[in-house]
């Protein structure tokens, strides 16, 4: 309860004035009614945003009349509370609340959607499916304005979250602009255009080499580095011998694979992608790869001891989050070809949503022995101090995104795709300095588009928060302004809650719903006039 108490307020429970209504119907019986479940009232801004119709469902239903407050009590942490402002069916997994003498039905959604009913009642039960019931919440403490002083207060909260969700209607907009300006600046960048000045620069000048010298020496170093992980096998197979062979109890070092051979994309694929600028070429992803490789498939834990290995959500697009592990506790020779290296590409083999399968992440800041996971493809660019940069944000966005897509197929559930799929995607690969040119230019601007995102998150979460503290300043009597008070007590029908209260008892009443809800819908009680916030397309009633 409050400390100090404001004029006129009355401290009570929510028992003490409402009891829900339980008026559970038959749907068929009134099957051209509304019907309103809980993915129809939007999270945490009282809103209705859609209905069904009664005569498509199956179950009972609680009956809900248009000065009702609806309250979900499913999962009580969505904050799922609306004033319909019709008639109609709910489903069971809402308490429907009559309005009462004492309290005007906006003011108690107000109250049942403030954050700390929503945390009261999210602690109420526990388990993937929290559920609770109006015993549990009917003694949460409730602090009651004056009518008049609930009508000015529910007013200005009405008035001030109208301009909070205009500016975060703003905000939105924003962050979908921003959105829509990253990704017009990657398809420009992959289709030649966002380098296509520096590019006649240096062609007037006869100074720009072509993707295929690039090719050629992404080719020698693949070379390269295969010949010397062949020395490094037969000194290791040296060794081993040396060691006793098998009768050491080690493993033979397993010799590293020739890097896989791919043919150029052909004459029908090429006729699919968009033509590039004449430096360039289209090339597979496997054609600048040392290897492609799933991960280790034994089943990790989720403590020490043993090597930390990456969970599938470690991986986002152009993200590694090396921090997302688990971990592996097998001997480090067992598990080498496991590792991961800084440069190496990790794209996502499976995931439960198509949107972030096959998306690709470059590792960065890796100072420790991690290893991947069955769930995850590692790619080792033959050249990744060059390419890597370049084709994390390349397979991230346009035709070769696209390509992963197209590939995904889904089994037992799973939505997923194979190595040889990102061996396959199609990549457009400029020269080496306009390659240099296109990663610094991208990195730059996306990184000030990240900045812009972050602002525009930031002050949502600071409405959000705004939006919070007014319901909080709403119910602790520190909302109106003193000119504001001053009104509502020269009111004419301004009584203290308390003396409202001792009248409604004196003449036979409690405050609470009437029993029978026909004389609930005829009896006048203090509500605003005005329709639900959001609801606008809810207006007037369904008879029965």
């Amino acid at each position: 309860m409050m400390e100090h108490l404001p004029i006129g307020w009355v401290e009570c429970q929510l028992h003490d004035v409402f009891q829900p209504r339980r008026v559970r119907v038959s749907p068929q019986e009134f099957s051209d009614m509304p019907f309103i479940g809980m993915d129809h009232v939007e999270s945490a801004t009282m809103r209705v945003v859609g209905r069904g119709l009664a005569g498509e469902m199956k179950s009972a239903c609680f009956r809900f009349y248009q000065s009702d407050v609806i309250y979900g009590r499913l999962r009580p942490y969505l904050n799922k509370v609306a004033v319909p402002g019709f008639d109609g069916l709910a489903s069971g997994e809402f308490i429907v609340f009559p309005p009462s003498e004492a309290v005007i039905p906006y003011y108690l959604a107000y109250r049942l959607s403030a954050s700390d009913f929503v945390a009261f009642a999210s602690r109420l039960d526990e388990g993937d499916r929290p559920r609770v019931s109006f015993q549990q919440i009917g003694s949460f403490p409730l602090t009651i304005p004056p009518l008049a002083e609930q009508r000015a207060v529910v007013a200005k909260i009405d008035a001030l979250f109208s301009e909070l969700d205009k500016g975060i209607e703003q905000l939105h907009t924003i962050k979908q602009q921003l959105k829509q300006y990253r990704q017009a600046v990657l398809k420009a960048a992959f289709e030649g255009r966002l380098t296509a000045a520096w590019r006649a620069e240096q062609q007037a000048e006869g100074t720009l080499p072509s993707a295929d010298e690039l090719l050629e020496r992404i080719e020698k170093e693949r070379e390269a580095r295969y010949q010397q992980r062949l020395d490094e096998w037969k000194q290791a197979v040296d060794e081993w011998q040396a060691d006793g062979g098998r009768e050491s109890g080690r493993r033979r070092p397993s010799k590293p694979s020739v890097p896989k051979a791919l043919s150029d994309l052909t004459e029908a694929e090429l006729g699919s992608l968009y033509v590039l600028p004449g430096e360039w070429r289209w090339v597979r992803l496997g054609q600048l790869c040392e290897s492609v490789r799933n991960g280790i498939s034994d089943k990790p834990s989720d403590s020490p001891p043993g090597f930390p290995i990456l969970r599938i959500s470690a991986v986002r697009p152009m993200y590694v989050d090396l921090s997302e592990a688990r971990y592996h506790d097998r001997p480090r020779g067992e598990v080498e070809t496991f590792l991961i290296r800084n440069g190496d590409l990790l794209f996502t083999r499976y995931n439960g949503s198509l949107h972030l399968v096959g998306v690709c992440g470059m590792v960065r800041g890796c100072n420790a022995s991690i290893l991947h996971p069955d769930k995850l493809i590692r790619v080792a660019l033959a050249a990744p101090s060059i390419v890597s940069a370049f084709v994390e944000l390349a397979a991230n966005s346009g035709v070769s995104r696209d390509f992963v897509v197209s590939r995904a197929r889904t089994t037992a559930g799973q939505t997923g795709i194979s190595g040889e799929d990102v061996r396959n995607i199609p990549l457009p690969l400029p020269s080496l300095p306009e390659l240099e040119r296109i990663v610094d230019e991208l990195s730059f601007r996306l990184s000030m588009l990240d900045e812009l995102e972050k602002a525009v998150d930031y002050a949502t979460n600071r409405a959000e928060a705004l939006r919070r503290s007014i319901l909080r300043k709403a119910f602790e009597g520190r909302l109106l302004s003193e000119a504001e008070s001053t009104d509502v007590r020269n009111d004419p029908e301004y009584e203290p809650a308390d003396k409202l209260l001792e009248r409604i008892r004196a003449a036979g009443g409690t405050g609470k719903q009437p029993s029978r809800p026909d004389r609930a819908r005829k009896r006048a009680h203090p509500m605003r006039p005005s329709c639900p916030r959001g609801n606008a397309a809810e207006t007037g009633s369904e008879e029965e």
